[in-house]
């Protein structure tokens, strides 16, 4: 990278500068995460529940497509599955209280 710079100097203010900026950002990260770690222990739960039931879905879709089960088992055990799913998300929006944008987290104004 030196040859880029001229500045010697001026680059390890940089490399400093985003260092420090780094250890920053984690300090504050393992602060977010010790505020909410109730809250994203329940959205870990739930993504985890609807990754097996995606998972389940699409087994039960390879087991109709090699012609294992009847498209009648088919029909209802992929209708119990999308209504589990449906509920998980539902789930998850309970959890749309907080604001969470890249780089930036904020509560909404009307949780505090």
């Amino acid at each position: 990278m030196s040859e880029i710079f001229d500045d010697k100097s001026a680059l390890e203010k940089l490399v400093k500068l985003y260092q420090a900026l780094h250890i920053n950002t984690e300090i504050k990260m393992e602060g977010i995460l010790k505020k909410n770690s109730t809250l994203l222990n329940g959205l870990n739960k739930d993504v985890a529940e609807i990754s097996l039931l995606a998972l389940q879905t699409q087994t039960l879709t390879k087991l109709n497509k090699n012609e294992i089960n009847t498209d009648k088992l088919f029909i209802m055990l992929n209708h119990e599955l999308q209504e589990k799913i449906e509920v998980m998300f539902s789930s998850l929006k309970r959890h749309r209280k907080f604001c969470i944008k890249p780089f930036q987290y904020k509560r909404r104004q009307q949780c505090s």
